[in-house]
């Protein structure tokens, strides 16, 4: 069962495109249900609407605003997806239900997917075919709470969500910035959040659209609404969910928004988002906390506090120096991670090693005790007692439970940086396959240019880092 979810506010324009749109996407009928919220129209939206309540569930209510409207809509929603979107304004594409959904089956762990929208203009042409590209965003997926510090990439009109996870996201409070970049926060939180590489909304862009698109104070205020917010996200992120160098970016990210609220606003940092002198106490607190981390070598610990920092006392971002001094320890940090790892480190998937136990053997075919190698194995969905199950058997077949076999390590999580590393070894393997390039292989017949890379990078001081995908090594 699939909930549809609209909210209309004076789309008199649009308002019939929109619903059109969501009635024409491709669903059985009998696990569909559409919700339309009128939130208090004062032109024709509710008379526009009538027409359509044989197919849609149109709710009334005197206008209370986005977020009251959007919690109204989940209080009605009985599906067990939520779809959001068409809103009043926008449109949807005919398989975008389909799309989504289909994107929660592939990915079981996922508490949310969202895809791609397309620009359109008030007469409904295409002014960008993806509105991700446009802004620049990215695509990531997985536990990807510590990326938001950076701002949201998570559109509402392009997302679905698993009804099972209301009581997390719903209902919105009062200090987040927009409905959607709630939805990803509070449900990174828990689950796992997956992108869907399709289009699958049509946003309209036009002169009263509420953040996208404005310009001048209405834009400034935009800004410093999503910044109030991302203030509030430093002060709750728990150091198990980001790297460093997420809180460093995102810390970045925070200070150039503020920056250009505080130059188009004609105001300081202090003015554009105030501190009392309790919030000024706790940001002396956690800098001096951030200067003693640095000078005892622990960077994450000093990036943490000057985030926590930033969030208590947005205006000490106007003195740099601490931050940069963090920057610039974390650039010279050694690569290998505190693992016990050897210097030469292979990063595989401990799902596809059980599907292709074939992996296992010529690696123990070709790296012995006196190699510098390490086989990191990562299982994220399993828990100690699988990994012992499905692993103990296949290393035992392969005759790796000796002492002189390869040092390996199975984890459920990657500590530290290590996911920030993964996602870049990743986006260069996507890289590669868009271009259509071949790189060695680890498998029977190619373990050998594995073993060469080992060997022509003995000398080097870096650790380098391969990464095992679909039978593909990339440096």
């Amino acid at each position: 069962m699939v909930s549809l979810l609209m909210a209309a506010y004076n789309h008199e324009r649009f308002i019939v495109d929109a619903v059109e749109s969501a009635l024409a996407v491709e669903w059985p009928r009998d696990r569909l249900e559409i919700v339309v919220m009128d939130d208090g129209s004062t032109d024709s939206t509710a008379q526009l609407l009538a027409p359509y309540g044989d197919r849609v569930r149109v709710i009334h209510q005197p206008n209370q605003g986005l977020h009251a409207a959007v919690g109204r809509l989940m209080d009605e929603a009985r599906g067990d997806v939520i779809v959001t979107g068409p809103a009043g304004d926008d449109m949807a594409v005919p398989g975008r239900v389909r799309l989504l959904v289909d994107g929660l089956r592939a990915n079981p762990t996922a508490g949310l997917v969202y895809g791609d929208m397309e620009v359109i203009d008030d007469s409904g042409r295409t002014t960008a075919r993806s509105y991700m590209d446009l802004h620049q965003l990215r695509r990531p997926s997985g536990r990807i709470r510590g990326q938001l510090l950076q701002g949201n990439f998570v559109s509402g009109g392009g997302c679905a969500m698993r009804a099972c996870l209301k009581d997390v996201f719903h209902p919105i409070p009062e200090y987040a910035a927009w409905e959607d970049f709630w939805w990803a926060w509070s449900i990174s939180g828990v689950a796992d959040v997956a992108h869907v590489p399709a289009i699958t909304y049509r946003y309209r862009q036009h002169d009263a659209n509420m953040a996208h698109g404005v310009s001048g104070a209405r834009a400034v205020e935009a800004v410093l609404t999503e910044l109030r917010f991302r203030r509030w996200m430093f002060g709750a992120i728990r150091p198990s969910e980001v790297t460093t160098d997420e809180l460093l970016h995102g810390v970045h990210q925070f200070w150039l928004s503020l920056a250009y609220a505080s130059e188009e606003g004609g105001k300081s940092f202090a003015e554009c988002l105030p501190s009392d002198a309790a919030d000024e106490a706790a940001a002396a607190a956690h800098f001096a906390d951030a200067a003693g981390a640095l000078a005892a070598g622990d960077v994450f610990g000093a990036a943490l506090s000057c985030a926590r920092g930033a969030a208590a006392s947005p205006r000490r971002l106007e003195d740099t120096s601490l931050m940069r001094a963090v920057v610039a320890a974390q650039a010279a940090r050694p690569t290998l991670p505190p693992l016990g790892t050897r210097r030469f480190v292979v990063l595989v998937d401990g799902d596809e090693l059980v599907a292709r136990p074939g992996l296992l053997d010529a690696f123990g075919r070709t790296f012995g005790d006196d190699d510098d190698v390490t086989l990191l194995i990562h299982t994220p969905t399993w828990s100690t007692a699988q990994a012992a199950s499905l692993l103990g058997p296949l290393v035992a077949e392969a005759g790796l439970d000796g002492d002189d076999g390869p040092d390996m390590v199975a984890v459920t999580h990657l500590p530290g940086d290590w996911p920030a590393m993964q996602r870049r070894i990743d986006a260069r393997l996507s890289e590669h396959d868009r271009a259509d390039r071949s790189f060695p292989t680890f498998g029977s017949t190619g373990i050998d240019a594995l073993r060469t890379l080992e060997r022509r990078t003995a000398q080097l001081g870096p650790s380098p880092w391969l990464s095992v995908r679909a039978a593909a090594v990339v440096v």
